[in-house]
């Protein structure tokens, strides 16, 4: 097997021959870049060339962070990889492979997949391997090409098992006598023959059970047929299975019974034996890998239908994702906003350049204004505003839009499992804004940069059920909602104001609007009208900040909170009718 990295520059004397087919072009510095993701078959070398995304290397072009990638050009004597790097490199491959079928399956006519007719694998065990992928794809071949042997084997199998065996019965049973008639209470039956075909049947689709539930293929099962428990298929899959097969090799003496054992036997083997069948140059790859990358995102995170005017925006633009959810400074989940996010397709640590985030800022313009026009379209129309008004009449302050970016990154666990650390907040913060210590204008707007499992996400998206999908879409908008909580509050210093007994609060806000415009907001979700929220930034001029709270003392209580709840205190305050 033969392994390439996205947009990683070879030098052109050592890769050439190995690409003769793709014919790449070489750059005036003698370097050759492939900007293609997916697997092809060589005929000129007989092998798989797999072609990884950018994110296996970091920002020096380190694959796994201490790796050259010409080191690791030919994956079966790549001396500098581990045995669990190498294991991840082969499961890897067949995710990037899923990850390609479901994406062209879901945008047949999307442009950037090209295909052509998948390997088969032969019998010949003495040939060499060309990937843990071309072994998966064998396997399930196998049941397809050869659906009719694999049921007519099991119907002979199972045919006659109810048949008494009278020789057996007569010489190793005791009848019981009625008169002089023998009754015979324990019959030996066929049964009791060992069946020659059931158990490689059972270990057959054992192993594509396993290859289903793991990776989301789609297998048909006979009915009837005996499968391995889990729990057991679980100790084949460390040593049991190779040896079992083994055991029982010899039983086997036709070309497609050699052929079904040799492909078990390299799917347990730890060094398999398959040989691809080179009729034709099959491959399946993407360009522009970094839209299938957002499709996975989108699938997991976004509305799948927005409102018109929100993805597809009306000066060009388009948004990669964006879904309705629990505002940032909301107390339930009726109290909704529109979340924005941008995936940002990049080797692992690198930064966000400045036109994206300049068009991250450009989003939430347009989403501000969407959301002030549509609300009033459907006041004015007697309709239920999609969501609420981001703007608040009383103090004019604008809600929070949260706006972040997604890159993906790769754990050093190299877990597709590894759910504990499938989110992570970088130390990126963009701000645009008018004027200091204004949360709540209109024209302050922040942007953060999270980074998150790319092993997770192709492993959801290319081999997650709909229910598994929904449950994650769930806890990651929680996850974004939360982390970008805990950003703002690093930042700023947020209150509860409470009005004292005959204070009237809008006379108080227009009497000192232009000390308090951008610094108050009041969130739907509050228990009453008269509560409001104060935010003030912690890095801002301190004389002003103090200035405000001795301003605002006398005829509020303040309290200091958290985003998402009110302080003890002031549900106190609720339960007995004011403070």
């Amino acid at each position: 097997m033969k392994l390439f990295i996205e947009d990683y520059s070879y030098r052109a004397d050592l890769v050439s021959p190995l690409l003769h087919e793709l014919q790449p072009l070489e750059s005036p510095a003698h370097t050759i870049s492939l900007h293609y993701v997916g697997y092809f078959y060589s005929n000129v070398l007989h092998d798989c060339i797999f072609i990884l995304p950018k994110v296996l290397v970091d920002e020096q072009g380190l694959l796994f962070g201490h790796l050259d990638p010409h080191q690791a050009l030919d994956l079966n004597t790549a001396t500098g990889l581990s045995h669990r790097e190498k294991s991840f490199l082969y499961e890897f491959s067949v995710w990037i492979y899923r990850s390609i079928q479901v994406y062209n399956k879901k945008s047949p006519d999307n442009g950037i997949v090209y295909q052509r007719l998948l390997p088969e694998v032969e019998s010949s065990r003495a040939a060499p391997v060309n990937g843990y992928l071309d072994i998966l794809l064998a396997l399930l071949h196998f049941g397809q090409r050869h659906r009719d042997f694999v049921l007519s084997t099991t119907r002979l199998a199972h045919a006659g098992r109810s048949r008494i065996h009278w020789p057996n019965t007569v010489t190793h049973t005791n009848p019981y006598f009625r008169g002089t008639t023998p009754y015979y209470l324990h019959p030996i039956t066929k049964r009791a023959i060992p069946d020659l075909d059931d158990e490689l049947l059972a270990i057959y689709y054992s192993i594509l059970r396993y290859i289903a539930d793991t990776y989301g293929f789609t297998v048909l099962y006979p009915l009837g047929l005996k499968r391995i428990a889990p729990y057991l298929f679980d100790r084949y899959l460390h040593g049991i299975g190779a040896r079992r097969l083994r055991a029982i090799r010899y039983r086997y003496y036709t070309d497609l019974t050699l052929e079904l054992w040799g492909l078990c036997y390299a799917f347990f083997s730890a060094v398999p034996t398959s040989n691809l069948s080179a009729g034709h140059g099959e491959y399946l790859l993407a360009k522009d890998y970094h839209i299938i990358f957002e499709a996975m995102i989108d699938t997991l995170l976004g509305d799948p239908n927005p409102p018109k005017g929100l993805k597809a925006q009306p000066d060009g633009k388009r948004v990669d994702h964006i879904y309705s959810h629990q505002g940032l400074l909301a107390l339930d989940a009726c109290d909704r906003v529109y979340y924005i996010g941008d995936s940002k397709y990049y080797r692992a640590g690198a930064a966000v350049g400045a036109e994206a985030v300049y068009k991250q800022f450009t989003y939430a313009r347009n989403l501000i204004q969407w959301n002030i026009d549509s609300f009033f379209s459907a006041v004015s129309l007697g309709d239920m505003p999609v969501v609420g008004l981001c703007r608040d009449e009383l103090t004019e302050g604008y809600n929070i839009v949260p706006n972040f970016f997604i890159s993906a990154w790769m754990p050093h666990s190299l877990s597709f499992a590894d759910e504990a650390a499938f989110v992570a907040q970088t130390s990126s913060v963009f701000i645009s804004k008018q004027f200091e210590n204004r949360l709540f204008d209109r024209d302050t707007l922040l942007v953060y940069h999270y980074k998150v499992n790319f092993l997770v996400v192709i492993s959801l998206y290319a081999g997650g059920s709909l229910y598994h999908r929904a449950q994650w879409r769930a806890r990651l908008r929680n996850l974004f909602t939360e982390g970008l909580r805990q950003a703002l509050l690093q930042r700023y210093d947020f209150y509860v104001l409470i009005p004292r007994t005959s204070v009237d609060v809008k006379a108080f806000i227009q009497s000192h609007f232009q000390e308090l415009l951008g610094k108050l907001y009041r969130p739907i979700s509050f228990p009453t009208s008269d509560y409001l929220l104060l935010a003030l930034e912690r890095f801002a001029d301190k004389a002003e900040n103090d200035h405000i709270l001795g301003l605002l003392a006398p005829s509020f209580s303040l309290l200091h909170c958290l985003l998402g709840q009110l302080p003890r205190k002031a549900m106190e305050c609720v339960a007995g009718g004011g403070c």
